[in-house]
């Protein structure tokens, strides 16, 4: 049975129920909901938490100190997916989109 475990900001992690019935993380990525098909990453930054403001976010993108999925990212307007994963100083959010 997959289980969903949410915290604070929207941001749940998603893991299975083992025989005794605890959660086993499967991924260690938490995945923050969005509303819809798509986000741009200025935007997604704000909403994961892993920066306080859009000015914030458009420094740190244009300062390179912004990867999505294992790449550096310079566009702040970058539109981003189901799946896409986003890491800042070392913290990390995996886009949900509409399922």
């Amino acid at each position: 049975m997959e289980v969903m475990r949410r915290n604070g900001g929207g941001v749940a992690h998603t893991g299975r129920l083992d025989d005794d019935g605890a959660v086993t993380v499967e991924d260690s990525v938490p995945a923050v909901q969005i509303r819809d098909e798509s986000i741009r990453l200025g935007q997604f930054l704000k909403l994961a938490n892993l920066l306080e403001s859009g000015a914030e976010a458009k420094q740190m993108i244009m300062e390179g100190q912004v990867d999505v999925n294992d790449e550096t990212e310079f566009q702040r307007g970058r539109q981003l997916r189901d799946g896409d994963v986003v890491s800042v100083f070392g913290t990390a959010a995996r886009v949900e989109g509409l399922a």
